[in-house]
């Protein structure tokens, strides 16, 4: 078994990248998987910043664990799982393409590069010279490493289309076994994936990954789903078990995860694209209206928690006609949703996907956001105000929602989150009459999740405070607010609510 560099992302090499304008670079977030078909991450480190030239994978020390290192040039910072530690060696040039394997059979991972179709070989892990030299291949080939006939020794293989052509020495000549397997665009990745001692291949189509566990053209012997489909995925032992299985990477993730309460306090702007009038979101374009939320958000920095600008985007808006739909609920497309949601993934923000759904139900309208529910920093909002009952029209009553269907919602969306090795997300429940959700002690608590009431009455200072004193929940629930920009008699202010409030709130949104 090989840890190797090929690590590939949705279109192409396992690398970062950042731009010289925007944010600071930010940590990255690794789920490592220690079960090849499993849905969900075994654990997570942060490790590395946005601006590596790229990320391999290797056993470094030669404990049979598998770690992370980072290229920087022809600098190589080699981080230990076990201990935590790093240590930076130097080989080749920054043009080199750099590839990782145990070419000699000692239990430890070390560098090789290539130059046109020639392979250098360093068979120590502190800096040097080239002790191997070979070639292989063509210069256009793809090139992977893994120990094909489980000998403990790393070697090469080419592809060329989605025919392989695997060498079985650290010797020039020719290919000791030529095989298909998938198609020529389908991202490749190696390992030992059946314990076995020998490497094979897998290839990936978003987040779906197909295994053979030989080298041989034939049908792959396991197919699952790990992570989403833009995470950048490497392939390491991570337990020392002998099997290899997956690590999906996400820039930024560390801080997007650290938003979920508890830990931060989330400040909202709630609107949507469709109408201005619907909140002080959808008056401004996407990356104006992230820059508003984020000066929004400093007015409550210094009160105790972080802060984390939101986006709470009303996604499906109830309708006083029955609509397209015909369920009294009009949905607003994803790619009229998707620049908010990147214009405050550029801020450091996330975004809360609001559900107002008429006559139709949470779960449904939940599902037909998936794709969006996918991404790490996208949250959810359920307004039982517009959820109507038979024969309710928007607007004319105010809707309700039982514990039992967001209970529905709850476990529908924790699976999501667990099945794609996602950071928790955020649930959050609007309420301002007691009957909007009933039965709410026995609203479920998931494990992958962090479920919030949202208090959303508006009216003088002192009418908000009651409402919050007659309605606020109590642990493991949190607390939301909301103010009301022109409805509310007066604004109260940050330390106004954090001083009158008891709970604070965790998530402050401004309509």
């Amino acid at each position: 078994m090989v840890a190797v560099v090929v690590v590939l992302a949705a279109l192409g090499a396992f690398t970062a990248t950042s731009s010289a304008e925007g944010p600071p670079p930010r940590e990255v977030t690794w789920f490592f998987s220690n079960r090849l078909a499993s849905g969900s991450a075994d654990f997570t480190i942060g490790f590395g910043p946005s601006t590596a030239d790229a990320y391999l994978v290797g056993d470094w020390d030669g404990s049979g664990v598998d770690g992370i290192g980072i290229r920087r040039g022809s600098l190589f910072d080699q981080y230990n799982l076990q201990t935590g530690s790093t240590r930076t060696v130097s080989f080749g040039t920054a043009d080199d393409e750099v590839f990782v394997g145990d070419w000699d059979g000692n239990g430890t991972d070390t560098f090789a590069v290539r130059r046109g179709n020639v392979f250098l070989i360093r068979n120590s892990v502190l800096s040097g010279p080239a002790d191997a030299e070979l070639g292989y291949g063509r210069r256009g080939d793809e090139v992977f490493v893994g120990d094909w006939d489980g000998n403990g020794t790393a070697t090469f293989a080419v592809r060329r289309g989605n025919v392989f052509l695997i060498r079985n020495s650290v010797l020039s000549g020719p290919a000791d076994a030529v095989f298909g397997f998938g198609r020529a665009d389908d991202p490749v990745l190696v390992g030992d994936w059946n314990g076995d001692g020998k490497d094979t291949f897998a290839v990936r189509r978003g987040s779906r990954f197909f295994v053979r566990n030989d080298l041989r053209t034939g049908p792959a012997a396991t197919i699952f789903d790990y992570g989403v489909a833009g995470d950048a995925v490497a392939v390491g032992d991570w337990d020392g078990n002998g099997t290899d299985t997956l690590v999906v990477h996400r820039e930024g993730a560390v801080d997007i995860g650290t938003t979920v309460i508890p830990g931060s306090r989330i400040v909202a702007h709630y609107g949507s694209s469709a109408s201005p009038l619907l909140g002080v979101l959808g008056e401004s374009p996407p990356q104006e209206a992230a820059q508003r939320v984020v000066a929004r958000a400093r007015q409550w920095d210094g009160f105790g928690l972080p802060t984390v600008p939101a986006a709470e985007f009303i996604a499906t808006i109830a309708n006083a006609s029955p609509g397209p739909s015909g369920d009294w609920s009009v949905r607003v497309p994803h790619n009229d949703i998707r620049p908010y949601i990147e214009a405050m993934r550029s801020v450091g923000g996330i975004t809360v996907l609001d559900l107002q759904p008429g006559r139709t139900d949470f779960l449904t309208q939940a599902k037909e956001y998936e794709a969006l529910l996918l991404e790490p920093d996208v949250h959810l909002a359920l307004d039982p105000e517009w959820r109507m009952g038979p024969g309710q029209i928007p607007a004319q009553v105010i809707g309700s929602v039982d514990a039992s269907e967001v209970n529905a919602v709850t476990a529908w969306l924790d699976d999501l989150v667990a099945r794609n090795g996602l950071p928790p997300k955020l649930v959050v429940v609007h309420q301002f009459t007691p009957f909007m959700v009933t039965n709410r002690d026995q609203l479920a608590q998931r494990s992958h999740l962090t479920l919030l009431i949202h208090l959303d009455g508006f009216g003088s200072p002192e009418a908000k405070i009651s409402k919050v004193e007659q309605l606020h929940p109590t642990p493991p629930l949190f607390m939301g607010f909301k103010l009301f920009l022109d409805e509310d008699t007066r604004l109260m202010s940050p330390s106004e609510v954090i001083g009158s409030l008891d709970p604070d709130p965790v998530y402050v949104s401004y309509q």
